[in-house]
């Protein structure tokens, strides 16, 4: 049986589409001019980093330092022995002798006396009168300053004509040591004063003499002297005793054992005479064994914070101090200089001082110490005002003086 079909409709519903409704989405709108701020800051920060790094990692000063040289000394007291047995002892000999010598000396002049004398001189004696005119010896001629003279001679001064005559001061002192001058001559008339008359062409000279005086510096310097040449003497003695036998170091020891003179002290003479005997020791001995000693005391007298830079070995100085020949012994009083400057580990170079310090901060305080002479510092790059933060990138370099 066939079923009808219903007559039914069907219809087909298209899906409505609802309609959302629009949501305001923000758009955000960047300017050109932030962008361009933001990339300059950043490589403004850069730019400052990277000169911090650079100026951290190559500032850098270098502090030439010139120090003051420090003398050190060495004195001490070494024994000279024929046979050492002690540690210090020197191998040595001892050798003495005595001579004898006589010599005359000058006086010095510095120990002179002054003298008031009278002076002499010479003056011309001119007579424009009609006659001859005689003058006595001890006849007045007084200056035109004042000063009386005497003649020494007789003389007779013909008309219109002159003679050469000697005066002499009426008194003694420096007054008479006058210069050249028109002499009057009082026991004439006047009249004839105006005819007869003497005058000088050379000063007169003696109002002062002065006398040599032995003293005691002229005795010393005598002593001396003659100390110095018999010691010679004594040397070449000394050597033929020790005959070839020799020593690298020599010591000699001098003691008057008689000196006499022929003039009393003070007395006015120009020469005297000194006679003197002298005994005079020779100490022998190793004198490198000595220096080697010596240098290890010197060491010992070095301050701390300093370094020895020169030793004078050949100033080595010795002196006998006491002796005796018989046992052949001998106490040589021993002495040796040196040169020591500030070490380059001192506190007073500690470079942890001188940080972010100005050039003139750093030269003065280094050279505020006695141990620096001067101090110069250069900063790199040449910009810089002041040392770097980190002592790391400070130098010191010290220089003696004798290598600036």
């Amino acid at each position: 049986m066939e079923k009808n079909p219903q007559n039914t409709s069907v219809t087909k519903e298209k899906p409505v589409r609802q309609a959302k409704s629009a949501q305001a989405v923000p758009v955000v709108v960047h300017s050109v001019r932030l962008y361009r701020r933001i990339a300059v800051t950043f490589m403004a920060l850069a730019i400052i980093m990277i000169a911090a790094v650079l100026y951290l990692s190559l500032s850098k000063a270098t502090i030439t330092v010139v120090p003051a040289q420090l003398t050190v000394a060495a004195n001490f007291i070494a024994d000279i022995v024929k046979d050492p047995e002690v540690k210090d002892d020197i191998s040595g000999k001892v050798v003495s002798v005595v001579v004898s010598g006589a010599k005359e000396f000058n006086v010095s002049s510095e120990g002179a006396k002054q003298t008031d004398a009278k002076a002499a001189g010479e003056v011309i004696i001119k007579n424009e009168y009609s006659r001859s005119q005689p003058l006595v010896a001890t006849t007045r001629l007084l200056s035109s300053g004042g000063i009386l003279f005497r003649l020494v001679d007789t003389v007779t001064v013909p008309s219109a004509g002159e003679v050469s005559a000697s005066v002499l001061a009426d008194s003694a002192g420096i007054g008479g040591n006058i210069e050249p001058s028109r002499f009057t001559i009082p026991g004439l008339s006047e009249q004839l004063q105006k005819y007869i008359y003497a005058e000088s062409s050379q000063a007169m000279t003696g109002g002062v003499v002065y006398r040599n005086v032995l003293t005691q510096a002229d005795l010393d310097s005598a002593s001396e002297q003659l100390t110095a040449e018999l010691l010679e003497a004594a040397k070449k003695s000394i050597a033929e005793q020790m005959g070839e036998e020799t020593f690298s170091g020599v010591s000699y020891f001098t003691e008057a054992i008689d000196k006499k003179t022929d003039t009393e002290l003070g007395a006015e003479t120009d020469k005297f005479a000194v006679e003197l005997n002298l005994r005079v020791v020779g100490v022998f001995f190793d004198r490198n064994a000595l220096l080697d000693i010596a240098e290890a005391k010197l060491y010992e007298q070095v301050p701390a914070g300093f370094d020895m830079v020169n030793i004078s070995k050949d100033n080595l100085k010795t002196t006998v101090e006491k002796y005796d020949a018989e046992a052949g012994i001998a106490n040589v009083r021993v002495e040796l200089e040196g040169k020591s400057v500030v070490s380059i580990t001192s506190d007073i170079l500690n470079r942890g001082n001188l940080i972010s310090k100005s050039p003139s901060e750093a030269s003065a305080m280094l050279e505020a110490s006695d141990a620096i002479e001067s101090a110069q510092v250069d900063l790199w790059p040449f910009w810089l005002t002041k040392t770097p933060r980190l002592k790391d990138h400070i130098e010191i370099r010290v220089v003696l003086p004798e290598s600036k």
